[in-house]
């Protein structure tokens, strides 16, 4: 069941319920719903990864992928490293993770704007010159 603790009627009825389970002694798996990454969060995060790619000779899955690795976002199960997903990142975790990558490429002299930038239309154009060089971003 899904409850919506922000409101009183449902944090109640959570609280009746998680009492009948402790009292079944029930096994229960107790988790916290997240909200998903907005399409503007992602286009945003995808766009920069792009652009990024772009000036790094990768594609935008590459880079992904390299950023993960050197950021850490990594998790080992049975002896074997694995990247964690960005859709498990909580937004603040997201955020940091979205200003390491700007910072780690202004240090190689590619400025990727902010978030802000982005959504005030600054980058239409790299969104136009995106679709226009598919061949090299690997989509």
């Amino acid at each position: 069941m899904i409850f919506d603790l922000s409101k009183e009627f449902d944090a109640r009825k959570a609280r009746e319920r998680l009492q009948r389970l402790i009292e079944a002694k029930a096994v229960v798996d107790l988790s916290q719903k997240r909200k998903r990454r907005s399409t503007r969060a992602n286009s945003y995060y995808w766009a920069i990864l792009t652009f990024f790619g772009i000036h790094s000779g990768y594609t935008p899955q590459e880079i992904h992928t390299v950023c993960k690795r050197a950021y850490g976002l990594t998790y080992t199960k049975n002896g074997q490293k694995f990247l964690r997903s960005t859709k498990d990142l909580d937004s603040k975790e997201m955020a940091s993770y979205i200003e390491w990558i700007r910072n780690t490429a202004a240090k190689q002299g590619v400025c990727l704007a902010s978030a802000e930038e982005y959504q005030e239309g600054g980058w239409v154009e790299i969104d136009r010159f995106n679709k226009q060089n598919k061949q090299y971003t690997g989509d």
